[in-house]
């Protein structure tokens, strides 16, 4: 997590340079390329190329699974989920996804401390990326 906005603003740079490559410029703003919310914890990125990309944090959790409701809906179920920890360096964490619809899914986990031994699910607070298409 310690540099997931600089990946993040890697890959839309690099996905704004692929949508403009023998096509118009788009526009300084990218008004004329992206459509942009935010709601709470969660935003979407949607090109006009089809590519979207959604992210948010999910600050509840200690709870075997949890459902994550996506700010809009992908085209198919098709799209690619990953997660970024905050958490202590000697802890193994492990965050993985279930059940995804067009709109949500189901992300589970676990953790493991290898010096106290202790293991379960996750309590702390995470980020999440989906990136697919939405036409």
């Amino acid at each position: 997590m310690k540099y997931f906005s600089r990946k993040l603003v890697a890959i839309l740079v690099l996905i704004i340079w692929l949508s403009t490559l023998g096509t118009t410029y788009a526009k300084a703003d990218l008004s004329n390329a992206v459509t942009t919310l935010t709601s709470g914890n969660n935003t979407y990125i949607k090109f006009n190329n089809g590519i979207l990309i959604q992210y948010g944090r999910i600050t509840t959790t200690g709870q075997k699974e949890r459902r994550v409701y996506m700010p809009i809906s992908f085209k198919n179920d098709g799209y690619k989920v990953f997660y970024g920890i905050e958490i202590g360096a000697n802890v193994v964490q492990t965050l993985y996804t279930l059940n995804k619809s067009t709109s949500s899914f189901y992300v589970s986990g676990t953790f493991y401390n290898p010096f106290t031994g202790e293991n379960g699910f996750p309590g702390e607070a995470f980020d999440w990326f989906a990136i697919g298409i939405w036409k």
